[in-house]
Parts: C-alpha cells; sequence; structure tokens
C-alpha cells in the first residue's frame, strides 16, 4: 500500500499529539514545521511510512502501537487483529510471537513510547538455543549436565538402534535374494532341471531371476532333446538287430 502524496492527518487528542505522515517526507517538510508535531514519534514514522510499501509488497506487514496499547498505523499483514489491546493482550502477544508462524521484529521507541512491529511470514525455522550462565549454581549446574548428557545418550542409542534396524533389513534385501539363487543353482548341479527361483523383485535381482529360469529351461530342454535322441538310437539299434536276426 502506498501513501498518497496528501498528507494524512492521525490526532491522538488523549495524547496530546498529532502524527503526520506523507510519501516522502521532504516535500512535506515545511507543513511538519508548521504542524504541533511530536518529533520523536516523527523522526521514526516517516522512514517507516516510506518503507511501509516495500514491506506489503513481499507479503509482509507494519504496525505501530501507542503506549496506550492501540494499533495506530497498519499496514500489510496484521496479526494483532485488534485496534485496542489492553495490558494482558499486548503481553500475551509479545511471549507467544516465537511460537507463530511469522517472524516479528518490535522494537521499542523510548522516545516517542511506542512500539514498531514488522511482520513477515516464516517458511521453515528451527529453534535450538543453548544458554549457559556461569553465575548458576555448581550443584544445578551438574544436574542439567547430567540431564544433557541422558538426553544425548538416548538419541544416539535410539540413532543406533534405527541404524541396526535399517541396515538388517538392507542386507536381507540382498542375502534372501542370493540365497534363494545359490539354492536354485545346487538343484540343477544335483540334476534337478526342473528348479526354478521366484525372487518376486522388481530390481537387479529380477533379471538375475529371469537369467537364471531361462538358463534353467534351455538345460531342461537339452536334457529332455538328449534323452528323445538316446531313446531313439536304442530303438534303431532294436529294430536293425531284429532285422539282422530275421535274416540270419
Amino acid at each position: 500500500m502506498r501513501l498518497k502524496s496528501n498528507l494524512i492527518k492521525i490526532s491522538l487528542e488523549e495524547n496530546g499529539y498529532t502524527i503526520l505522515t506523507a510519501q516522502n517526507g521532504r516535500e512535506a517538510l515545511d507543513i511538519f514545521m508548521s504542524e504541533d508535531v511530536h518529533l520523536a514519534i516523527l523522526d521514526v514514522m516517516m522512514p517507516v511510512m516510506d518503507d511501509a510499501s516495500a514491506v506489503v509488497e513481499n507479503d509482509g506487514g507494519v504496525q505501530i502501537v501507542d503506549k496506550e496499547y492501540r494499533v495506530v498505523y497498519s499496514s500489510g499483514i496484521d496479526t494483532i487483529g485488534k485496534e485496542n489491546l489492553s495490558i494482558q493482550e499486548f503481553t500475551r502477544f509479545l511471549t507467544e510471537s516465537k511460537n507463530k508462524p511469522y517472524h516479528y521484529d518490535i522494537l521499542y521507541q523510548p522516545e516517542g513510547e511506542f512500539w514498531l512491529i514488522v511482520t513477515f511470514p516464516t517458511s521453515i525455522r528451527l529453534d535450538f538455543n543453548l544458554v549457559h550462565n556461569k553465575e548458576a549454581s555448581p550443584d544445578d549446574l551438574m544436574r542439567a549436565g547430567g540431564v544433557f548428557a541422558f538426553v544425548i545418550l538416548i538419541y544416539l542409542l535410539i540413532l543406533a538402534l534405527f541404524s541396526y534396524i535399517f541396515s538388517s533389513i538392507t542386507a536381507a534385501k540382498t542375502t534372501v535374494p542370493l540365497k534363494k539363487l545359490c539354492d536354485g543353482t545346487r538343484l540343477l548341479r544335483e540334476c534337478d532341471y526342473f528348479a526354478r527361483v521366484d525372487l518376486r523383485l522388481k530390481n537387479e535381482f529380477a533379471e538375475l531371476q529371469d537369467t537364471f529360469n531361462d538358463m534353467a529351461a534351455r538345460i531342461e530342454q537339452e536334457i529332455a532333446l538328449r534323452k528323445k535322441s538316446e531313446e531313439d538310437r536304442r530303438g534303431l539299434i532294436l529294430d536293425i538287430f531284429h532285422d539282422l536276426k530275421h535274416v540270419f
């Protein structure tokens, strides 16, 4: 949202000052000097108004909350959701802001007594903080260190357990098909030419399965042809023997 060149006056009569905003602070300087302006707020509000459009264009938001916990300016994303806040509501907003899916930059201006809140949506955030205070009690430090070491030990044990399970599953996917192929080869060596292998896989072992089964089928076919040829040869010899017997 870009501010119009016309000055927008926001009167805060209860606080005894007036906020004037403009698109360009320089071109309105003469007017500002002639108005009853709270300079502490003006110094911050002018650049905020100039930069608010850039924040909004990048899917962000800008809010300004005065010392009475009123939202005197809002542009873009507004996660506050109210124009007037109680002390409890504003405190809750500050304490819970780190748990919301937004990134907040909250600055307090002591001279003007107001808060500047810049908001952007958070894509991914991973919070991990390790804090150590040398002034802490040694006993408390030992207890905290023991708990921390215990947590790390549990984490390493869980990691080792999952690694073992994963390696076992991976090994099983390799050793089981190899064992079946070895068993099939042993059956072929023992002249069991009807042996086939069914690995029920679709990876490289499936290609080995197809190759093995094709080889077994060819061997079975060759053996069958040999048996038939041997039987035909024997039959031919018997026929010749009977013919010669009748001749003599």
